[in-house]
């Protein structure tokens, strides 16, 4: 596997590394020990809890806890483990999403805009400009099993999806 496809257990492992690495393991104060213990616990917990395997060029820990926390309320609701395609991605991944999306798409009547974004020809928002994405600030994701979601049970774990139409695997939070 890439760095880009990391599984569940390699995720666990990477989140291990950089917490051992950190500075609350450097110090000796017992406080800080029990609170790098915590949020390892935490993440390891995470980890399992969402379906990180699937994902595309993204850390667990880039995504914020609203949606970290959305999504593993999903989960206890439901039993159902939601997977990940798209969460957090730098400014260089949108700017190669956004360009992609409109060269391949460009024949069908997709346009891009003085802002930089990419809309269809029905002026439907299909990719945003690069530094206006909410994945940029790890706030969105883009679910593989979106047809499965329960979207009340969604929506009630703080879930929302800005454009339901185009977008029915983006959620926001």
């Amino acid at each position: 596997m890439t760095a880009n496809h990391r599984s569940g257990k390699q995720c666990v492992r990477l989140i291990v590394s950089r917490i051992r690495k950190s500075f609350y393991f450097k110090r000796k104060k017992c406080f800080m020990k029990k609170f790098a213990f915590v949020v390892l616990v935490l993440l390891i917990g995470i980890t399992f809890a969402i379906d990180w395997s699937r994902t595309q060029g993204n850390d667990p820990e880039n995504v914020t806890r609203s949606v970290i926390r959305g999504l593993e309320c999903y989960e206890d609701r439901t039993g159902q483990i939601v997977s990940v395609k798209w969460g957090y991605r730098s400014y260089d991944e949108q700017v190669e999403i956004r360009d992609r999306i409109f060269r391949e798409n460009q024949h069908s009547g997709y346009y891009q805009n003085n802002r930089g974004e990419v809309r269809s020809s029905s002026g439907a928002l299909m990719a945003a400009a690069p530094g206006s994405s909410q994945h940029e600030r790890g706030n969105a994701v883009d679910l593989f099993n979106h047809n499965a979601i329960n979207v009340r049970v969604m929506e009630s774990c703080g879930g929302r999806r800005p454009d339901v139409r185009n977008e029915p695997w983006h959620w926001e939070f």
